[in-house]
């Protein structure tokens, strides 16, 4: 049965690793279909809200999948060449986190050392790998 379990797991998801490459709409949602309609209320959190150091550990193995292009390194520093989650997005202003800048094309998360696990549409190929960083702490 874990053997069933895991083969359905790798064919839904793919793992990606480039090896040594630098590496709350209130639990609202408004649907994509010209009507405002916003179901429950949003109970995300923001990282520096949440006092659970367990959950606070794990969430150092979740890694954002960024368009090198959208990057621009300055010394050893990175400058984010993107603007808010409500801009590229055009949500209304006072959107849960839209002042947030929004990087990431995909997410994943960290399951070895060097190793990252993703959905197959994030990373599909070489290139695609090699023109994806991966930010971790974001």
């Amino acid at each position: 049965m874990r053997t069933l379990f895991l083969a359905l797991i790798a064919s839904v998801l793919f793992l990606a690793a480039c090896g040594e490459k630098d590496l709350n709409v209130e639990k609202s949602i408004v649907l994509d279909s010209g009507l405002n309609v916003i179901y429950g209320s949003d109970d995300r959190k923001d990282y520096y809200q949440i006092r659970n150091m367990n959950i606070k550990k794990m969430a150092h193995s979740t890694v954002a999948l960024v368009d090198k292009s959208d990057l621009r390194k300055i010394g050893s520093h990175y400058q984010v060449l993107r603007k808010s989650f409500a801009h590229e997005y055009g949500l209304c202003p006072n959107v849960k986190y839209g002042k947030q800048v929004s990087l990431s094309f995909c997410s994943g998360i960290l399951v070895a050392k060097d190793l990252v696990l993703t959905a197959g549409h994030c990373v599909f190929d070489q290139d695609s790998c090699e023109e994806t960083q991966f930010v971790f702490d974001f």
